[in-house]
């Protein structure tokens, strides 16, 4: 008899640290239009998500590459702070947890994808553009 509470007790406390409803939540208000049928964000979807979904970023994407045909030393450093202030600011939000514990449970979930991939894209224009403003330029 005694055996059969504690199975009780230990099932009950597996069953309680189960993804459920909470976790359910915390996708419901990150990304409404996710279903876990269609399983876990990759990092590729996040930052085609990132890139497709706000103005800003494509302006951000123009910036890049408009930066970095024109060769324009100001622009590309414009480019640079900019590169810099999105890496800084998606990677604080993770690791520093500004939302509470939201974007770690919606990883946990399945509906975000840790933020690695984006960071290393806005690390990777902020290099080129670093190089392409840093660059001697000889006079012909």
């Amino acid at each position: 008899m005694c055996g059969a509470r504690h199975w009780t007790g230990t099932a009950s406390a597996v069953l309680c640290l189960l993804p459920g409803a909470a976790l359910a939540e915390v996708c419901d208000k990150m990304r409404p239009g996710w279903d876990p049928s269609h399983g876990q964000v990759s990092q590729l979807d996040e930052v085609l998500l990132l890139f497709s979904t706000s103005s800003f970023m494509l302006t951000y994407a123009g910036l890049i590459v408009a930066s970095l045909l024109l060769r324009n030393r100001w622009m590309c450093f414009l480019a640079v702070l900019v590169s810099i202030a999105f890496a800084a600011m998606h990677g604080g939000e993770w690791i520093f947890e500004w939302n509470g514990t939201v974007h770690k449970g919606a990883i946990a979930e399945g509906c975000m994808a840790p933020p690695y991939l984006i960071i290393a894209v806005f690390l990777l224009a902020f290099m080129a553009c670093l190089v392409v403003a840093l660059k001697r330029r000889k006079d012909f």
